[in-house]
């Protein structure tokens, strides 16, 4: 006689199975009108250059019914479009069939993109929807991407001839940039450099950026996206190497540029001050990880231009000749690990220790209507705070300080003139970032205002200037005409433009 099975036990086991597989909530609905909820109906990609992979990118689905929904497929509409790359839980493809989603549950749908070249020097925008079949709607979310074709430069590159990048396509910089000794580039206005990790361009012969008022020539990372929606990668240092200036470089001549979140700023190696070794006007220089500005023993000269915001030093002078009129020096660096200890905005040496060997280098440094600034306290002595000189007694030290504003405690000195001394309360600027305003920094002096909004007390900065050395500069680096109507000027690289009255 055969052994029988308890048609009780058969259900019992069958029910197990079925919860152990979990198609017991497998009763889908089919009812018209039951669809599916999105994080965002359009997933943007910033720009992206064209053949280069982008960052990932990603949002949910959600099922917010009661029931559980069968999505029949995921599919891109345009499916000759194969710029975008798509991976639903895990899984990689072009479309999807039959993907469950539990009721109350949701799915992570991820995207990449990689644009075709369009031969086009202005960017395009790259479109397509992925759509979602249920109960027989169908669903989207668009995917938007802006494409740019560069002038991609990989591999460690030589430029052997005189050579001139112009405006009309930005170039792209992966590994270095390397200008030959005795070559000339030239850098158009409007020029963009986007520079990817770790590039670097160095400089043996000469590099001239030409940018203008309404052109700047920008020199920055090549990300767009950021680690969070209020921060960008342009706004955190690091991103890539920095520019370095060589022995032999000389005239070099930077004009209307903003370069910017680098690892190092910009670098002058030991050369000599017989001959002028970097003009910097009309520029902004900021957010680095080491030094905005280091020089050992060159001529430089820098005119209505900002140097701000480093873990390291802001400008830091070792040698030579150093010519500083109209510059505003500041340093309110927020980013995690923050300012390191020993920083300072401006650091002026006459002599350097390099593998435990001294060089001497004595210095001759002038400074007018600058303003040295930052988030350090004034220090416990004259010549501390943001302030730092390493001198030799015996050799030449001579600085020179006309109507600045710096962060340091009084100073009685014959080489300053008229010097506005800053205490914890700095002067207060347009903007200094937080995460209310997504870390934006405004150097332009703005008024100290009461409760009310209204200006009270004028700052240490406005109307301090050395009017004789500001009419020899009468724009400000944005333009703006330097000197007011009483005949004064601001000290730094912006004049003060009133703010509009608080509406009532």
């Amino acid at each position: 006689m055969k052994p029988t099975i308890p048609i009780t036990l058969i259900l019992t086991s069958l029910l197990a199975i079925s919860i152990a597989c979990g198609e017991l909530d497998d009763d889908y609905s089919y009812t018209p009108g039951l669809g599916l909820n999105f994080s965002t109906d359009t997933l943007h990609f910033d720009t992206i250059f064209s053949g280069i992979p982008s960052a990932t990118r990603g949002f949910m689905v959600y099922n917010h019914n009661s029931s559980a929904l069968m999505i029949a497929t995921i599919r891109l509409s345009d499916q000759g479009n194969e710029a975008f790359r798509i991976n639903v839980d895990g899984r990689r493809g072009q479309s999807f069939q039959n993907i469950r989603i539990g009721a109350k549950d949701s799915i992570y749908v991820m995207v990449e993109v990689t644009t075709p070249e369009a031969n086009s020097d202005a960017p395009l925008i790259i479109q397509n929807k992925l759509e979602f079949e249920v109960n027989g709607s169908l669903q989207h979310v668009l995917l938007a991407a802006w494409s740019q074709d560069v002038h991609l430069i990989k591999g460690g590159f030589f430029i052997k001839n005189d050579t001139s990048f112009s405006s009309q396509r930005p170039f792209l910089i992966y590994d270095s940039l390397v200008i030959d000794s005795g070559i000339k580039l030239k850098i158009e206005a409007g020029a963009t450099l986007y520079m990817h990790n770790k590039a670097t361009i160095i400089v043996d012969g000469t590099l001239i950026i030409e940018g203008t008022q309404d052109k700047q020539v920008e020199i920055r990372g090549d990300r767009f996206d950021g680690p969070t929606s209020q921060i960008a990668y342009d706004q955190i240092s690091g991103q890539w190497g920095g520019i370095c200036f060589g022995t032999n470089s000389f005239n070099n001549e930077l004009t209307h540029a903003s370069i910017r979140n680098g690892y190092n700023g910009l670098i002058c190696l030991p050369s000599t001050p017989e001959r002028n070794k970097l003009r910097i006007a009309n520029s902004q220089i900021i957010n680095m990880r080491q030094a905005v500005l280091e020089t050992v023993n060159c001529k430089i000269e820098a005119l209505n231009t900002e140097f701000a915001n480093s873990e390291g030093n802001i400008v830091a002078i070792t040698g030579g000749e150093a010519r500083f009129v109209h510059c505003t020096m500041a340093n309110y660096y927020i980013f995690s690990p923050g300012r390191r200890p020993d920083a300072s905005v401006l650091l002026l040496a006459n002599h350097a220790i390099t593998g435990g060997q001294e060089t001497d280098y004595p210095l001759t440094a002038s400074f007018d209507n600058c303003i040295i600034d930052g988030n350090n306290a004034a220090g416990r002595s004259p010549w501390t705070g943001e302030i730092a000189l390493e001198q030799k007694e015996s050799l030449d030290f001579n600085i020179r300080f006309n109507h600045c504003a710096m962060k340091t405690l009084p100073i009685e000195n014959s080489s300053l003139a008229a010097v506005q001394f800053l205490d914890e309360q700095s002067p207060l600027y347009r903007q200094l970032g937080n995460s209310e305003n997504s870390y934006i920094f405004d150097f332009r002096p703005a008024p100290s205002l009461d409760k009310e909004g209204k200006a009270i007390a004028q700052q240490p900065i406005i109307g301090q200037a050395d009017t004789a050395v500001a009419r020899l500069y009468p724009t400000d680096r944005h333009g703006i005409t330097r000197i007011d109507s009483l005949g004064k000027a601001d000290i730094g690289a912006y004049a003060f433009v009133p703010l509009p009255e608080p509406e009532k």
